[in-house]
């Protein structure tokens, strides 16, 4: 999961997206923690956006804005994004 999470970091600092998403990701290691923060933060156009646009669907990025939806504060185990 970490090699997909620092390979689709890589390509969105190419992409100009580095505030947000990926460096919460960075910083957190975890995709769950970029969904759930891009989520509160209200930067739906940062990473969860562009990982649907880009097909890089690791289930939990895929899961958490419409589950989130429902519940703006549920957790979400990160395991369930391996």
């Amino acid at each position: 999961l970490l090699n997909i999470v620092t390979w689709w970091c890589y390509w969105m600092q190419l992409l100009g997206v580095v505030i947000g998403c990926c460096s919460w990701v960075l910083l957190l290691g975890v995709v769950t923690g970029c969904c759930y923060w891009v989520l509160l933060l209200g930067v739906v156009t940062g990473c969860c956006y562009w990982v649907l646009l880009l097909g890089v669907v690791t289930g939990c990025c895929y899961l958490s804005p419409l589950v989130a939806h429902r519940s703006p504060y549920l957790h979400i185990d990160p395991l369930s994004c391996a």
